[in-house]
């Protein structure tokens, strides 16, 4: 009860942008990925989905970018990193080895972003980004992965960034079908 007078005083805007993590965390925990697309079900494994996801939300505002989709994405990118402190302090983990760790996740999210964006335009470069980063090795059979990354790269480019930015983000499973 009481925090629903918080709610109804929360930015917008970041309602917005809470409704857009929440489907990137959804899309993330989709069972297919971890059957078909072999992505570990361990925390590393979920982290790297979520990541996954959110680098495709990002570059689907890149492509139209302004000052209010930078913002989105920055917004985004803090709500991520709010959630895994979050999370990692319902673990248990100390204060100080929680900013040890966010920073481990920083580093790991900021190179991913890195090795994506290079990878983007080029698929077996991307096969090979997504093995090595999400399957843990570079000979790893990526091909269900990078087929649902291109299936989920379609879907974004045909939702428009007006919905995106009002949280309205729709992701295929990852057989490639329309859900």
């Amino acid at each position: 009860m009481i925090f629903a007078f918080w709610r109804k005083r929360q930015d917008p805007r970041q309602r917005s942008v809470d409704a857009a993590y929440r489907a990137i965390v959804v899309a993330a925990r989709q069972p297919g990925l971890y059957v078909r697309g072999a992505v570990p079900d361990t925390m590393s494994g979920r982290y790297d989905m979520i990541v996954l996801h959110l680098w495709l939300v990002l570059a689907r505002l890149k492509e139209e970018r302004t000052e209010e989709t930078d913002e989105f994405s920055r917004l985004l990118t803090e709500r991520m990193f709010a959630d895994m402190d979050g999370n990692l302090r319902e673990l248990g983990v100390a204060d100080t080895g929680v900013a040890r760790r966010i920073r481990h996740m920083a580093e790991a999210f900021f190179g991913r972003l890195r090795a994506y964006d290079a990878a983007a335009g080029d698929p077996q470069a991307l096969r090979r980004a997504l093995a090595r980063n999400v399957l843990g090795d570079e000979k790893a059979d990526a091909a269900a992965l990078r087929a649902y990354v291109d299936a989920a790269r379609r879907a974004l480019t045909t939702q428009p960034a007006r919905a995106i930015l009002a949280g309205r983000i729709t992701f295929p499973p990852i057989d490639g079908s329309a859900s």
